[in-house]
């Protein structure tokens, strides 16, 4: 349970001030059956939130901000199948997230956006293949560091809306057992575009693609794996727009691509590869009141 404020206040026209705190605390309480193991474990976080905006345009401003976020382990993360009993050393994650950036729009319809970020991480969960004979879920002892840049545009051209964002991430670890290694999983390079068209009043045609790049396989900490391929996939989806809803055909994995979504490097130094669906169709419908 916890308690929160968060407030907005507009100093001039062009310049807005907000922030936040929260108070949240927890409980967990465990048994396990086969063995007769009871036991508790109690946390509280204390988060902050405070940006500014100056906005210098109809369309257009620039931000700044740094926000406090954490996250709870979950019970598949304290409990321990090998030992059947519930870890109760888990703490939860926190992490501090700063951040500037810019909103740009043109008379000319053409949109675009730069965010710079920086994000340091404290206690990650995560599960450790180092650790025992089988690995286990644990609290990184070094802090995860994680900065980038995300950038997107939009313009409208001959009734197409055409869409792109690109995201650069570098993260590494900092102190600890994995000091210097790059954090598992992270692909440096993503990339999304797409294109949307109205045909008539109800019809809405719409194409995307979405690039992910190379990146260390999971549970990878010690970097000697090769790095999983990067893959390009495209979906479509062509929606019939209702009075309150819409009915719609999506084909997924449109050009079949074969790759990876999910790839793990095991406790013993085994690799494992779960391979993403082939093309495949999805038809649904959803409706408003």
């Amino acid at each position: 349970y916890g308690y929160f404020s968060h407030a907005d206040v507009s100093l001039t026209e062009t310049v807005s001030v907000s922030g936040g705190v929260r108070k949240d605390f927890a409980k967990f309480s465990f048994k396990s059956i086969d063995t007769g193991v009871t036991g508790s474990s109690k946390t509280d976080e204390d988060l902050y939130t405070v940006g500014v905006n100056y906005i210098f345009g109809e369309n257009s401003s620039v931000y700044a901000g740094y926000s406090k976020s954490f996250r709870y382990p979950h019970l598949d993360e304290r409990f321990d199948r090998i030992s059947n009993v519930v870890n109760a050393d888990l703490v939860e994650q926190s992490s501090d997230d700063f951040e500037v950036g810019l909103r740009y729009g043109t008379e000319s319809g053409l949109n675009f956006g730069v965010n710079l970020f920086h994000i340091v991480t404290e206690n990650e969960l995560l599960y450790n293949p180092a650790t025992g004979m089988f690995g286990a879920n644990e609290n990184l002892d070094g802090d995860t560091v994680r900065r980038g840049v995300e950038l997107s545009a939009s313009k409208e051209l001959f009734n197409i809306l055409f869409k792109g964002g690109y995201t650069y991430i570098d993260a590494d670890i900092d102190g600890g057992q994995y000091d210097g290694k790059e954090f598992p999983y992270v692909p440096k390079h993503q990339l999304a575009v797409g294109a949307q068209r109205k045909l008539g009043e109800r019809l809405v045609l719409g194409l995307n693609g979405t690039y992910v790049g190379e990146r260390r396989m999971i549970s990878d900490f010690d970097n000697v794996h090769e790095r999983v391929d990067d893959y390009f996939y495209v979906t479509s989806k062509l929606t019939y727009l209702l009075n309150q809803g819409s009915v719609y055909v999506a084909v997924n994995n449109l050009l079949n691509e074969e790759y990876s979504e999910y790839v793990v490097a095991g406790s013993s130094g085994a690799e494992a590869f779960y391979p993403s669906p082939e093309i495949n169709f999805v038809v649904g419908a959803d409706f408003r009141f």
